[in-house]
C-alpha cells in the first residue's frame, strides 16, 4: 500500500493555534504531513513583510511535536509561489498525496463556482487530485459542494491569520490564537507592527 502524505500549504503568516489543530488532526490520518508556507503572492499583498528567517522560526515553533510533520520552505525562501497543481507534482514521488483546503474554497462546488475552480488547472485538481477538506467554522459543508476524491476534517477554532495581524496591529491582545512562544517571538521582534 502506497504512503500518503498531507501537503497543508498557506501563508501561516503568521502561524495560529488554529493551523496547529488542523495539522494534528490530519496527522493522525496520514503518513506524512508538509506543511508548505507560501512565498509572496501576487492575489494577497503583504502589508507587513516579514523576514522568511523569522517566518520559519515561528512555524517550528507553533508546529512542534506533532508527528510526521516536516515543513517545505522552498517558496518562502525563493520568494515565490507554487500552486497547488505544481506542488502535487513536486511530491509526487511521495506517494498518495492529498491537498489540504478549508471548507470554505469548496462552498460552490456543485455549481463549479468554488475557489478551488478559480485556480490554475482548477478544475483537473477538482476532480482528480485529492482533497483533504477542513470543516471551518462558519462555513458548513454540503456533500453537493464536495470534489469527488475528498475526506472531511473537522477543525474546532475558528481563527485566521489575517485576524490575528489585525489585532496585533491594534494593539489587542492574541494570546490564545497563537502559540505563546510565538506571542513572545512577535512582541519582541515587533512584527505586524507589535508594540511593545
Amino acid at each position: 500500500m502506497p504512503s500518503t502524505i498531507a501537503v497543508f500549504g498557506g501563508s501561516f503568516d503568521p502561524p495560529g493555534e488554529h493551523h496547529r489543530v488542523i495539522a494534528a488532526e490530519i496527522a493522525m490520518h496520514f503518513d506524512d504531513i508538509v506543511i508548505v508556507p507560501s512565498g509572496p503572492r501576487p492575489d494577497k499583498p503583504r502589508t507587513w513583510p516579514i523576514d522568511p528567517q523569522h517566518r520559519a522560526i515561528m512555524m517550528s515553533m507553533a508546529f512542534r511535536d506533532i508527528p510526521n510533520l516536516a515543513f517545505d520552505f522552498s517558496d518562502m525562501t525563493e520568494e515565490c509561489f507554487t500552486r497547488t497543481f505544481d506542488l502535487d507534482t513536486r511530491f509526487k514521488d511521495r506517494g498518495e498525496r492529498w491537498h489540504v483546503v478549508g471548507s470554505d474554497l469548496v462552498e460552490g462546488g456543485r455549481r463549479q463556482e468554488s475557489q478551488v475552480h478559480s485556480w490554475y488547472r482548477g478544475r483537473e485538481i477538482w476532480y482528480n487530485f485529492n482533497i483533504a477538506v477542513v470543516a471551518r467554522p462558519g462555513y458548513p459543508l454540503d456533500a453537493a459542494d464536495l470534489p469527488p476524491r475528498s475526506r472531511i476534517f473537522g477543525c474546532s477554532r475558528q481563527a485566521s491569520s489575517s485576524d490575528i495581524r489585525r489585532r496585533i496591529t491594534a494593539g489587542q491582545s492574541i494570546t490564545g490564537l497563537v502559540n505563546p512562544q510565538v506571542e513572545e517571538f512577535i512582541k519582541q521582534r515587533h512584527l505586524y507592527g507589535a508594540r511593545s
